[in-house]
């Protein structure tokens, strides 16, 4: 049996690239785990239909595994991450293909406008950071006619969250939200390395969220994503619910936070509203129902307000943890139909756009296919129900 010469450093980089151990490896491939320390230190060349096997499971090309190093691999949106003032540590291959898909999907979608004619979205990259975020945040609020009507017409804060979604991508925004990686179940994305990130682009914006995001923390995330939109900062976010806005160590990312406490729940509102005979709990209570927000987001910006102090703050989340727990992928893929789940998986938006290029012939039905996630079978069903 032909034994394949891989390079014993690219089955280890492969491997921990994978986020995988010697020992699942080897279960995996049905083999000993000393047989995959041996590929790892040079001392045996697995046959060729093992490594073509251990490149699938692994998930690089095969071609890799016979490099002379790792290539390097880079993210293509900048990582504005940080725990504390320190950067975040290596993302994983979840989060890795996550944004790498996002970014091909944004790019084609871009093209296809450009080559469309169609005109720029003007509210992409409006103002700066240097306008404030009173003016920046009026600006979003103004154009995603969020105001009293839009709160009125919405009977809680999860159909205000509809509403805002809904908004953007009338406004052009391709807003998609998952918690997987493709339509794999057993591959999640993992909330604590990230909410959401949003790429800037004056045809096709787009806003990623991690639909494992804690529900409640859900608004305020994607109006920050939609806050990078306005100031044409592109990025990968993971706000701390837990603390305050100037305690974020990036610049943007406070600014960003900032803007989607003054959107969601207006500052001057807020303290008009506030009513100081009546306690903590009751106030966030009726003010959530007042904006059509959730209770976590009056609480932080009251925080911001100064009008509870931030150990106050704290100490209500402690009393409500369910707050910031991350929703389930269980949860998410039972919320609805195929066809719910699938629109807020891959934006509407661009679904309709890859649908009609497909009218068009201007792409193939692999092509499509390969853009939506599904089978070329199934794309009928999916026009049916999109067109």
């Amino acid at each position: 049996m032909d034994a394949a010469y891989i390079t014993p450093e690219l089955a280890r980089w492969a491997r921990e690239r994978a986020g995988v151990s010697v020992e699942e490896l080897a279960g995996t491939l049905k083999v000993d785990p000393r047989t995959i320390a041996a590929w790892e230190t040079g001392q045996q060349s697995p046959p060729f239909h093992r490594a073509e096997k251990l490149a699938d499971k692994l998930r690089v090309p095969f071609g890799y595994l016979f490099l002379s190093k790792p290539p390097k691999e880079d993210f293509l949106l900048p990582d504005l991450r940080t725990v504390g003032n320190v950067a975040v540590s290596k993302p994983s291959l979840n989060f890795i293909e996550v944004v790498n898909d996002a970014v091909l999907k944004q790019q084609w979608y871009s093209e296809y406008l450009q080559e469309s004619g169609a005109k720029r979205v003007s509210f992409v990259g409006s103002y700066r950071m240097s306008d404030g975020v009173q003016q920046v945040a009026a600006s979003v609020s103004k154009v995603l006619r969020i105001n009293d009507t839009t709160r009125a017409n919405s009977r809680s804060w999860q159909d205000f969250l509809t509403y805002i979604v809904q908004a953007a991508e009338e406004l052009g925004v391709l807003v998609m939200q998952r918690g997987i990686v493709g339509n794999n179940t057993k591959r999640r994305l993992n909330v604590n390395e990230f909410r959401g990130f949003v790429i800037s682009d004056k045809f096709a914006p787009l806003v990623f969220i991690n639909a494992r995001d804690a529900k409640a923390a859900k608004n305020f995330t994607i109006v920050h994503e939609l806050g990078h939109l306005w100031i044409g900062e592109s990025g990968i976010s993971n706000p701390n619910l837990r603390s305050r806005s100037a305690d974020e160590a990036n610049a943007v990312e406070r600014f960003c936070n900032e803007v989607a406490a003054e959107v969601l729940a207006p500052r001057a509102e807020l303290l008009r509203r506030w009513r100081d005979e009546s306690g903590i709990d009751d106030n966030i209570a009726n003010l959530a129902r007042y904006f059509r927000v959730s209770r976590y987001v009056v609480a932080r910006q009251a925080s911001e307000a100064n009008r509870i102090t931030f150990q106050q703050y704290v100490d209500y989340l402690d009393r409500n943890p369910w707050f910031l727990k991350a929703a389930t992928t269980e949860g998410e893929e039972k919320s609805g139909n195929f066809y719910n789940t699938f629109g807020a998986r891959n934006s509407k938006r661009f679904i309709s756009g890859v649908l009609t290029a497909l009218g068009q012939n201007r792409i193939t039905y692999r092509s499509a296919s390969e853009l939506l996630g599904v089978k070329i079978a199934t794309l009928k069903k999916v026009a049916e129900r999109f067109a």
